[in-house]
């Protein structure tokens, strides 16, 4: 926001009253369950950091260095088990949101990258502006608010939508520098690199790109070589500053080589024959779903038009071309991350967008009669698969909603401080999150039964549900524990039960809810097959979401 101001006050107005009419389609997206629970996909994330954030609340800034820890309770712990991997500035915004707004209320956490995004297109929409002029700027606005990667991700509680501004605003300025050679702008440039490089590691790059960039557009090769050096150099001193920063905590300096070796070739996908092709064909079908079938098509165009006027020295071209480069990067320097965390491609979004407008805009003015009305339906359609993908995500995370009011009923049962242990099957960091204490979970689906009887536990509480990934065999456990254990507290997906206290005497709690769950027991008793709701084959979303899960299993994906 500092930011913003100054490129105000500088006759560098981000922000006008069009701009904003022309947002409301994405900030009404955006909104849209701004303060449901942390669940569903990626819902571990919200919760993660925004434990994180509530460290900073309790213990302030100073007592914990400024960096993010994931420890539990309102007690200083002597050994912070702090998460480094990324820099920290995502869990400082979430901080000072849930001291203005309230610890209880989620929408204060999801209200940082909902206005990060938002900022994003804002500055987007001034950079296209400055080549394309302010009608094609405007409709960019449009068309970046309903893109799927931007109204599904755009509210997620994640470094990629907090840094995608600095890294548009840090575009916005270097075009303002090569046109003008201000020594003011150059500061505010630098400044914004720093600030981003607060925000994730990405930036760093990015300075680098623009140094090369301005390297081979300045006619003055030793105008060039300074900037070169200068976003070189500003780039090499915050990575050396942050190494130590993080080798002094810690004590070691192998945190961010670790981090970086789990996030590249260390994960599922590359254990696999014909990996690399695997690889492609995930990031293409993502980039279908994501950025839509038109935006697939209109990107690629776009980029084979910027290849073919490489030689040109038009000044759009190559900003254009880095803003392909720039996410290509952080995708092939990341792979495993990348296949894990469809929001990956979220820098993609700048590029895709400017490619979308100017077709879009080309084809309009073009085509005329027919030509243009087959035009508008083939966008329609296109509009409407993206409102269809924003929906199916929608679903998903209502499906998990019941672990919120779960959670809230389970709370008053618990009187130790002993972590709690649950199955494979529940959302563990939003139970660490909700209960402030750490949560076990039980891998071992072979031998359940025998593992909970051991003693002694280090835990005196046990949740098991049978939901999202529910088998038959889960399903027997389920009634196993039941008729074993003192139950608390239960719904149709989960038990919440006494591991030192038996069935022979059942608390009220319990007894609010003792039918066996209405989602699947007649299967069980018909041999393990459930049974299907033929309703729902009435119901084109619910086909929808069945083909998405086909993709999602072909694919060995826990999200497309």
């Amino acid at each position: 926001m500092f930011l913003i101001l100054l490129l105000t006050a500088l006759n560098y107005n981000i922000v006008s009253v069009k701009r904003l009419l022309l947002l409301i389609p994405l900030i009404s997206f955006l909104f849209i369950d701004i303060n449901i629970p942390f669940v569903g996909p990626y819902g571990n994330n919200n919760s993660t950091y925004s434990l994180q954030a509530k460290n900073y609340v309790r213990f302030g800034y100073l007592k914990t260095n400024f960096a993010p820890f994931k420890n539990f309770g309102n007690n200083f712990p002597e050994t912070p088990q702090y998460y480094l991997n990324h820099p920290p500035l995502l869990q400082i915004l979430l901080s000072f949101s849930y001291k203005i707004f309230g610890q209880d209320n989620n929408w204060a956490g999801r209200l940082v990258p909902i206005v990060s995004t938002i900022m994003s297109i804002f500055i987007l929409s001034k950079i296209i502006e400055i080549f394309f002029g302010s009608n094609r700027s405007k409709l960019s606005i449009l068309i970046a608010s309903t893109l799927p990667m931007t109204i599904v991700y755009g509210k997620l509680l994640q470094f990629e939508p907090v840094l995608l501004p600095f890294i548009l605003l840090s575009l916005f300025l270097f075009i303002k520098y090569v046109k003008g050679k201000s020594g003011k702008i150059l500061l505010l440039l630098i400044l914004t690199v720093i600030i981003g490089f607060l925000a994730d590691w990405p930036v760093l790059s990015l300075a680098v790109l623009l140094g090369f960039l301005f390297l081979i557009h300045e006619s003055r090769k030793k105008q060039g070589i300074v900037f070169f050096f200068i976003m070189t150099g500003v780039s090499l001193l915050l990575f050396i500053g942050y190494f130590t920063y993080t080798s002094s905590l810690t004590g070691e300096a192998s945190t961010l080589s670790q981090a970086y070796l789990n996030r590249s070739f260390n994960g599922p996908p590359f254990h696999l024959p014909n990996s690399g092709l695997y690889f492609l064909k995930v990031m293409f079908l993502r980039f279908v779903v994501y950025f839509t079938p038109l935006g697939l098509l209109f990107s690629v165009l776009f980029l084979r038009k910027l290849v073919s006027d490489i030689k040109k020295s038009k000044l759009e071209n190559k900003v254009f071309l880095l803003l392909f480069i720039f996410p290509l990067i952080y995708v092939l320097a990341f792979p495993n991350g990348a296949w894990e965390h469809p929001y990956w491609l979220f820098y993609f979004i700048p590029f895709v967008a400017i490619s979308f407008t100017y077709y879009v805009s080309e084809l309009f003015a073009k085509l005329k009669g027919w030509k243009k009305n087959i035009l508008i339906f083939f966008l329609s359609l296109n509009l409407i698969f993206s409102f269809s993908i924003f929906q199916m995500k929608r679903v998903q995370t209502n499906k998990a909603l019941w672990q919120g009011s779960f959670v809230n009923k389970i709370v008053k049962f618990i009187n130790s401080d002993k972590e709690i242990g649950i199955n494979w099957d529940f959302n563990d960091d939003f139970l660490r999150y909700k209960l402030d204490r750490d949560v076990y979970i039980l891998w071992e689906k072979d031998h359940l039964m025998e593992y909970l009887s051991k003693n002694p536990r280090s835990w005196d509480h046990f949740v098991f549900a049978c939901w999202a990934n529910c088998s038959d065999q889960d399903k027997r456990y389920f009634l196993s524990i039941e008729n074993k254990y003192k139950v608390l507290w239960r719904d149709e997906n989960a038990l919440f039960i006494d591991l030192h206290q038996f069935s022979s005497s059942s608390s009220a709690a319990a007894q609010e809810s003792t039918q066996i769950p209405s989602r699947w027991p007649q299967g069980l008793l018909e041999g393990g097959t459930l049974m299907k709701d033929e309703s729902s084959k009435k119901n084109i979303l619910n086909q929808f979401i069945k083909l998405y899960r086909k993709l999602r299993d072909s694919l060995a994906l826990e999200q497309i």
